[in-house]
């Protein structure tokens, strides 16, 4: 199976891309960062690099993969530092949850892909 893993570096996402990769499955992860994308690489994965709010890059990201399944794993959690202003603290990750999920929505439609995983959270 072809995976998309949105939030490929982040605490889940790099645990995630070797259990995919032992699972022989063909892996795609997205960063947002450039050098980063050398660290999916050494794991094994395929690399692309897109800021997820960036509709157009996120949609193009996907639809080249052509995933059979997206897994969403993105978050902002190194500014999740104040939890008395939770609000404050997660607006990135909310960003990436609501507008971040819309792209890969976006592109997955245009690639034909008929499952997405996405994360969940309670706190």
């Amino acid at each position: 199976m072809r995976v998309f893993v949105a939030g490929a570096t982040g605490a889940v996402g790099s645990r995630l891309l070797p259990l995919l990769i032992s699972g022989a499955h063909s892996v795609v992860g997205l960063t947002r960062s450039a050098g980063k994308a050398e660290t999916i690489r050494w794991i094994g994965a395929e690399a692309a690099v897109a800021d997820a709010l960036n509709r157009a890059a996120t949609v193009e990201a996907v639809a080249r993969a052509k995933p059979d399944v997206i897994v969403h794993e993105m978050t902002s959690l190194s500014a999740a530092n104040d939890l008395r202003r939770f609000e404050r603290s997660f607006v990135g990750t909310n960003r990436l949850r609501t507008e971040g999920l819309q792209n890969l929505l976006a592109g997955a439609k245009q690639a034909g892909t008929r499952r997405i995983v996405v994360q969940s959270f309670c706190g």
